[in-house]
């Protein structure tokens, strides 16, 4: 295929390209702002030394592991929502809709209790330095009155992006940005009568900040009557063969994303353990790449909305159409963008150290880690845009965990445990581990694209019209092989 074809075929549709950049803007904005929140605590905590800057980001790996499971019930329910709004039935999106809340809220009851009780052993799961421990319980004791907010807020999220309502959740996320930056100033230096809080104050700003966010969106929603506007009984209307369905197609999603979230804890501990200093730069790193996902995060839900939505409306042809599309512009993307992570390393690094708290090491860890990610950042989504916004849309949840799940589980875990276990460089460690999980999950993901079977509608126009569609290629391959 030459390159001008190339082009043509991939980015020379302008419908497709302002739809996708109708719904991808927004919600990458929103996921900025939202990492942004992330962002503003750790700079603000690296002020205070390094310490406080490792004990902050052991912290957050647990509500990291919260957000993983609501994820996965959240990329549930889009399969759904998606589909169901492409063919306009709206009391299948509220049926499914109060399945996620409850299926979100339960999730995270287990989350809240135990660092209510003890945070002293989530702490010590990374490390066990007392300094750190203790550091850490302290902003954990706080921090995890969020998490009600945060599952509402994911299960709102998920259905406003769904059906193509990307706007509002992306002025209330900058709404909770500005107010998360102003709290966490005031709380952690302090601010006239407020005495300086510390870690403590970070926490004391992030549990603000995520009430503000499902508190306007379900005001806002009530003014406007928009898609979330519907009488409770809508909500709670599902039948038990609807459950069925509904959770035969959510769970292996919810189960890639405990396992997948797992093993990264898994891959965390690994890390952490080498030492707090290099683990100073790993949470740099996980810093800049929840910035850099957010991107990502929006040309994945574009993808999901757009091609979930023909599936469910019966345009199978479209949808594999546009899921080509969305596996080349991805890669696309990130190459640029991975080039830009590794010309600004030096200046993004500055923003961790200007108060000159943190160690070389740390500092030359962040460094080398961030130009692996710029390089590794191609193939590391291209399976996600494929899991996550292709094949999930289409249905197809069972083979989407299966590998997503396996290649970290069977490569990337056990590459990490004995690299590091053998006593090679920090940095040779980390990119192995990366290497062996995003290429042979890269591979795996073409297969299957390539296969068509990730097309399996929930709608019975989708049904209808992927049995018409599969009887047209065989059709034509028949033709072809005479």
């Amino acid at each position: 295929m030459k390159a001008k074809e190339f082009f043509s075929r991939f980015f020379g549709d302008r419908v497709f390209l302002r739809q996708a950049l109708r719904l991808a803007v927004p919600v990458a904005a929103q996921n900025l702002l939202i990492s942004s929140f992330a962002l503003v605590d750790t700079v603000m905590v690296s002020q205070l030394g390094g310490t406080e800057l490792s004990s902050v980001g052991m912290a957050g790996q647990w509500v990291w592991l919260l957000n993983i499971f609501l994820f996965g019930i959240a990329s549930g329910c889009s399969i759904f929502f998606s589909q169901f709004w492409g063919s306009r039935n709206k009391d299948g999106i509220y049926k499914v809709m109060g399945l996620a809340m409850l299926l979100s809220v339960g999730i995270m009851v287990p989350f809240l209790r135990l660092p209510l009780f003890t945070p002293e052993t989530i702490i010590s799961l990374f490390n066990k330095s007392p300094e750190v421990v203790a550091c850490g319980s302290a902003y954990l004791r706080i921090a995890l009155w969020s998490y009600p907010a945060i599952a509402v807020n994911s299960a709102i999220g998920a259905l406003l992006r769904s059906t193509e309502h990307v706007k509002m959740p992306m002025l209330v996320a900058a709404i909770t940005t500005v107010a998360n930056a102003s709290l966490n100033y005031i709380f952690i230096f302090g601010l006239g009568p407020i005495p300086a809080m510390g870690v403590e104050g970070a926490a004391v700003a992030t549990v603000i900040s995520a009430w503000l966010g499902p508190v306007l969106l379900i005001l806002i929603s009530l003014l406007q009557k928009n898609i979330l506007y519907a009488a409770p009984r809508a909500y709670l209307s599902a039948k038990r063969t609807e459950v069925g369905e509904y959770l035969r197609r959510v769970l292996p999603v919810v189960l890639n994303e405990m396992l997948w979230g797992a093993g990264t804890l898994v891959l965390t501990m690994i890390w952490s353990n080498v030492g707090k200093e290099e683990y100073g730069g790993v949470t740099i790193l996980t810093s800049c790449m929840n910035v850099a996902f957010s991107f990502l995060q929006g040309i994945g839900a574009a993808c999901c909305v757009m091609v979930g939505k023909q599936v469910g409306a019966g345009k199978t042809a479209e949808a594999v159409r546009d899921s080509y599309r969305f596996s080349v512009l991805t890669p696309v993307f990130c190459f640029f963008l991975g080039l830009l992570i590794i010309l600004l390393r030096h200046p993004i690094i500055t923003l961790f150290n200007m108060e000159g708290n943190l160690s070389a090491v740390t500092l030359a860890t962040a460094s080398g880690l961030l130009c692996i990610y710029g390089v590794e950042i191609v193939f590391r989504n291209i399976p996600y845009i494929q899991i996550c916004g292709i094949m999930r849309s289409g249905g197809d949840t069972l083979f989407a965990t299966l590998c997503d799940v396996g290649c970290l589980w069977l490569f990337a875990i056990p590459v990490a445990f004995f690299s590091v276990r053998a006593g090679l460089p920090f940095l040779l460690c980390y990119l192995m581990a990366y290497i062996s999980e995003d290429w042979s999950k890269t591979a795996l993901c073409f297969i299957r694209l390539f296969s068509g079977k990730w097309i399996k509608p929930v709608t019975e126009e989708g049904k209808a019209a992927l049995v018409a569609y599969q009887e047209q290629k065989q059709l034509a391959k028949n033709q072809k092989n005479k």
